[in-house]
């Protein structure tokens, strides 16, 4: 077979100029410490999803997936996927070739290479990401519009504190003062004050908290949270869903249950991989996999699953119907969030309102005590 060169890689020696089925693959740079942006990994999956079904092998997908990023003059994504499609002509599996991957998607897709099944997978991981879309969109809606109006309710009220309310000292004594023009006072000088900044950092040190700890906590006091606080709550309820999901399939293709948990829990975050190791150490003792979750005290993935799985189990059809399952429990879910931020959205909206209602009445109050020290 012929050498062809590759026009946008000459300029890039680190990653070959040309390919060739007959000449050594060029040194490459670690696909292992390389990682595909989402959008980049998403068209993959497409891509094999449409196409090895249909026969296609893994380099030919790639090497049109790059041929048309080439095309359309996306050079730098056209290189990535060149890397990945290198990485697979060199002998290593796409798992490896794809570089780092988040954890729930390594996971699916190392279950999609024990059984052979990466369309299965693939699939897998774009439900996922389209359901976390969809919920996340549910809950940015739900708290966007009450939240433009309360930063226009700020507004007013740094106006308040920083135009209205020095003159208001020096016309009128707060003795004299209503109690709704105290309220505007209080709320003006909240709105100029150090409060304003620091319950600003506050709050987004919080969420910055909680971004570090969804993934990472696992000590004391983290199975209360994941039980009643949000977001810890639907955090365990979303990874749950997955990773019950992953695992019926793997079962459902012959892998044994302690084997698929131990594969799970190399790929897993800090606190996936502490919720799956006492259930691996519960199966490699015999126990059945409902004991083994009831006895960690976790309530992961959530208790009416873990009683669902109970009765399920010891089925001659239990992998399929696990598998039902976790399908149920992810819309379970994606319905609940959906009730919740409908409810977050109607209170946030409510509270807005209550507080631009105060406003209004404080503000008259302000007019009246004016007009009464003028004289009229």
């Amino acid at each position: 077979m012929p050498n062809f060169t590759i026009p946008f890689l000459e300029r890039w020696r680190a990653f070959g100029d040309v390919l060739s089925t007959k000449r050594a693959l060029p040194r490459l740079v670690d696909s292992e410490n390389v990682r595909l942006p989402w959008r980049l990994r998403k068209l993959v999956y497409e891509n094999m999803l449409d196409l090895l079904p249909q026969g296609e092998d893994e380099t030919a997908i790639l090497g049109a997936l790059r041929s048309n990023l080439q095309k359309r003059k996306k050079i730098a994504d056209a290189q990535a996927i060149h890397r990945v499609y290198l990485a697979v002509v060199s002998g290593k599996t796409l798992l490896v070739a794809m570089g780092k991957l988040p954890p729930t998607e390594a996971s699916m897709m190392a279950a999609g290479a024990a059984t052979g099944a990466y369309p299965k997978a693939m699939q897998q991981i774009l439900e996922l990401r389209e359901r976390v879309g969809r919920i996340t969109g549910l809950i940015a809606r739900a708290v966007t519009e009450p939240s433009v109006y309360l930063a226009g309710l700020y507004g007013f009220c740094y106006v308040i504190g920083s135009q209205v309310t020095p003159t208001l000292v020096d016309a009128i004594p707060p003795e004299n003062w209503s109690a709704s023009t105290r309220t505007l006072y209080v709320l003006g000088w909240a709105a100029t004050s150090w409060f304003a900044p620091v319950a600003g950092a506050v709050a987004l040190a919080l969420g910055l908290a909680c971004v570090i700890a969804l993934p990472r906590w696992t000590g004391p006091g983290r199975a209360f949270f994941d039980e009643y606080v949000f977001p810890f709550t639907l955090y365990r309820e979303l990874n749950g869903a997955a990773w019950l999901d992953t695992f019926s399939r793997q079962i459902k293709s012959g892998i044994a249950e302690a084997s698929a948990l131990e594969q799970q829990t190399k790929f897993a975050n800090p606190w996936l991989a502490s919720r799956l190791r006492p259930l691996w150490q519960g199966i490699r003792r015999g126990e059945k996999l409902s004991v083994a979750m009831r006895a960690t005290g976790h309530g992961f993935p959530s208790m009416d699953l873990i009683e669902r799985i109970a009765m399920l189990q010891g089925k001659s059809n239990f992998a399929n119907v696990i598998e039902v399952a976790a399908q149920q429990f992810g819309e379970k879910v994606e319905r609940r969030i959906l009730r919740v931020s409908v409810i977050l959205g109607t209170v946030f909206t409510f509270f807005v309102l209550a507080v631009g209602l105060m406003i209004n009445a404080s503000v008259n109050s302000l007019m009246s005590d004016v007009a009464r020290a003028v004289g009229f």
